[in-house]
Parts: structure tokens; C-alpha cells; sequence
């Protein structure tokens, strides 16, 4: 329902419009394999954020992620999405945008995303751990409580075993 309310071809993307958007949401809803969802990943992320360049979609795309999150409770679809709200919070308006006067998209992202923060906190128990690291990227992008921030981040700091994630937790709180 949010996609039929955005006029997607007339968002700037990677590729000059974001007209094939729709079908990707719609790839990912219906993903049912690893394989699928990682499909839908690419027809968005490689469209609205490439290598951390945010393009006017994006913004849109967010909206239309987080009001999926709360569908997708595991598995590869939630993987996927996850993912791609983390690139998109942590990116930054490509040189394109830039050069169009957009040059806040990254911050309006990342101030829309702090709808999902309780989502987001909750991602940190997810099973999966890639579910769990993209969390905790999105957070530290988008949690202005840094008290909160903090504590919550300690306690992950010491119940966390798997060492990629306690890389990203020492890469983000040695930012601090």
C-alpha cells in the first residue's frame, strides 16, 4: 500500500529511476528462499544506496521498509531488510545528489529511522547474527540517547559471544 502512494519513477537512482522499485518490494514480500530475498536485496540496494551513496529513493524506500519490519519476524527476508535499512542509515547522499541540492538525505533518513528505534533495539536478540550486527550499526547511526545508547551497548558488550559483532561493538564504542 505505501509503494502505490510513491511516485517512483520520478526518484532519482543509480541507474535514473527508481520505475522497478515496486517489483523489488514486491520480491522481497514474497521472498520465500535465502536465494529470493537475496535477490529482492540487490534490485534495491544496488538502486536507492551503492558503496554507502544514498540516492533520492532511498528516503522513500526507508519509509517502506520500516513499515515492513514488523512483518517480517525471521529468515531471510527479515536479513535482507535489516540490511538495507543499515545502508541506508549509515550512507550519505551520493555526489549526484549532492550536486541536485539534496544534500540532507542522509540525515532526513537517518531522523525518519528513529521511528523503528524500539524495532531496532529488539533486532539485538534476534537469533541471527547478521540481524544483530546491522542492528547495532543502525542504532549508533540513529539513537540520539546516547545514555541509552551506552547502557544497552554494554550489555551487549558482555553477553555477546560472536566475534564479528564484538568487532562492530568495539569499532562503535571506541568511536564514543
Amino acid at each position: 500500500m505505501m509503494v502505490a502512494a510513491v511516485d517512483w519513477s520520478g526518484l532519482r537512482t543509480c541507474s535514473g529511476s527508481g520505475e522497478g522499485l515496486p517489483t523489488a518490494f514486491d520480491a522481497l514480500h514474497a521472498a520465500a528462499t535465502p536465494e529470493s530475498a537475496d535477490a529482492a536485496y540487490w534490485m534495491i540496494d544496488n538502486e536507492v544506496v551503492v558503496q554507502g551513496s544514498l540516492f533520492e529513493a532511498a528516503e522513500p524506500a526507508l519509509a517502506v521498509l520500516l513499515s515492513l519490519s514488523g512483518e517480517f519476524k525471521d529468515g531471510p527476508r527479515l536479513r535482507a531488510l535489516v540490511e538495507l535499512v543499515q545502508q541506508i542509515v549509515c550512507g550519505v547522499p551520493a555526489d549526484l545528489e549532492d550536486r541536485s541540492g539534496n544534500t540532507e538525505l542522509g540525515d532526513r533518513c537517518r531522523r525518519q529511522a528513529r521511528e523503528g528505534l524500539t524495532q531496532f533495539y529488539g533486532w539485538l536478540l534476534d537469533e541471527d547474527p547478521s540481524v544483530r550486527e546491522c542492528a547495532l550499526l543502525i542504532i549508533d547511526a540513529v539513537d540520539p540517547d546516547r545514555a541509552r545508547k551506552q547502557s544497552v551497548l554494554a550489555v551487549v558488550g558482555a553477553t555477546e559471544q560472536e566475534p564479528n559483532i564484538r568487532r562492530t561493538l568495539q569499532l562503535i564504542t571506541n568511536r564514543d
